[in-house]
């Protein structure tokens, strides 16, 4: 009887104290408020070519990547584009995002650096391009924050699909899951997007939804594990909790 107690006793605590060993964030729309940089970015490459975009035609492919959003245009306006367009948006991404002020999410730059201070194994995972991520962490004093770096559109060669390999799959999360040397269980993950929080998913994580205006109607409130309705530092917290 002495040993079932035990047993009962260890069970109850693994499910109340039980808390990850890593926190992997995404970057934009959980650290960089790059929403609407982007989508200028899109509008003014488009508007050199006599196409009209709207906030509402656009905010469905936020978090996706360039040739995803040249898929889309095609079915949405009937328009073939050269690939060539994604370096120019590129380029005025570059512009737009010299420009600005205000752009980083500070709770959430905030709580990175806090859950880094207390000893948790952290991770960046963007489907954006190394050079974009680099130049964000940089802006942001985010160096040194992070023990492991990932783009989607850079680092994931060794991973073959003919669906590709950049987020809603899961290869990003499992490699930072190696890289960091823990199980993809023992990881939660802060992320916007509903090609994230499926990632995440599919990876095995848990994953919380961190509000965010450009993707909110996209539907990743009803994938995720947690789903944050604000980001003070308590909300965040209790994210941090609620894993299991």
């Amino acid at each position: 009887m002495k040993v079932i107690y035990i047993w009962i006793f260890c069970l109850l605590s693994s499910m109340i104290f039980a808390q990850p060993t890593a926190v992997i964030f995404d970057c934009d729309g959980v650290l960089v408020d790059s929403g609407m940089l982007h989508y200028r970015a899109w509008k003014e490459v488009l508007k050199k070519r006599g196409i009209e975009l709207s906030v509402g035609e656009y905010t469905p492919m936020f978090g996706k990547v360039s040739e995803e959003m040249i898929s889309y245009l095609k079915e949405l306006k009937g328009v073939e584009l050269c690939p060539c367009v994604i370096e120019e948006k590129r380029k005025s991404f570059e512009f737009f995002f010299q420009e600005a002020s205000e752009l980083f999410i500070e709770e959430m730059c905030e709580w990175a650096k806090k859950i880094k201070g207390q000893g948790y194994k952290t991770a960046l995972a963007s489907a954006g391009a190394h050079s974009q991520i680099q130049q964000y962490l940089q802006s942001a004093g985010l160096q040194g924050v992070f023990d492991v770096v990932l783009s989607g559109k850079d680092d994931l060669g060794e991973y073959k699909d003919p669906e590709g390999v950049n987020k809603p799959k899961p290869y990003i999360y499992l490699k930072a899951a190696k890289l960091l040397s823990v199980e993809p269980s023992d990881c939660l993950v802060f992320e916007d997007s509903w090609a994230g929080v499926l990632a995440g998913k599919e990876a095995g994580m848990y994953v919380v939804a961190v509000p965010y205006p450009f993707t909110s109607s996209q539907g990743a409130q009803v994938l995720a594990d947690y789903v944050l309705d604000d980001l003070h530092t308590e909300s965040l917290r209790q994210a941090m909790e609620s894993f299991q």
